[in-house]
């Protein structure tokens, strides 16, 4: 089963969260919403507060390959670039599965063509990144 879509912001810092209130304060969450209303495409990238910390824990050369530098699609006017260098969440492993790209075309169909290349990035995203594409 493919369930798609998605789009994913993440950062890293100090946040203040009271459930009982409902009360949810920090520069990190603000920075994932940002991150995440950016990208244009399925899928999800990290901030740079997240990417700091993430090249801290793993040496970039040995770290394993669940995040992975990617010119990540983004929304623009006519004048900036289409893409944003970033880390990006590798979300094409463990997929897996015949009839996997049939699927996802189904699903970029019943999309519509307001959202299809969302689906195409996407796409294209997971035939570099999936380790029985390399």
């Amino acid at each position: 089963m493919l369930t798609l879509p998605f789009r994913i912001g993440v950062a890293y810092g100090e946040v203040h969260i009271e459930p009982g209130r409902n009360l949810f304060l920090g520069q990190p969450l603000v920075d994932a919403y940002l991150t995440e209303r950016t990208q244009d495409w399925l899928g999800g990238a990290l901030h740079s507060s997240a990417a700091e910390r993430y090249q801290q824990l793993f040496a970039v050369a040995a770290a394993p390959r669940t995040v992975v530098p990617y010119a990540v699609p983004v929304h623009h006017k006519w004048w900036q670039p289409r893409t944003k260098r970033m880390l990006a969440i590798n979300w094409s492993q463990g997929i897996t599965g015949t009839g996997l790209a049939i699927r996802f075309e189904q699903a970029k169909s019943a999309a519509g063509k307001k959202h299809a290349d969302k689906y195409e990035r996407a796409w294209a995203f997971y035939e570099r990144h999936h380790p029985a594409a390399r």
